[in-house]
């Protein structure tokens, strides 16, 4: 078997530092945006109802829903 060694070169180091960064930078100008907390939670009451409609079926369906209903049927049947 071959010995593996695995470390980062400095070019991933880059990529990591820049990604932070950019996430960081991210962070700071949207909280600048940001005035009272139904900015933050609720978008200002600006969403249509199709981003709503998305965004509460993404926050749904997750790899624990897909793979735990998949084992609930096969263990208790198509009734789950």
């Amino acid at each position: 078997m071959e010995d593996f060694n695995a470390s980062l070169a400095t070019l991933d180091y880059i990529v990591i530092g820049a990604y932070l960064a950019i996430i960081i930078g991210i962070g700071i100008w949207v909280s600048r945006m940001n005035k009272t907390g139904e900015d933050m939670f609720l978008a200002g009451r600006s969403l249509g109802w199709a981003a709503i409609g998305f965004s509460l079926f993404a926050s749904n369906i997750s790899t624990s829903t897909l793979i735990g209903l998949t084992g609930s049927a096969y263990t208790g049947g198509m009734s789950v």
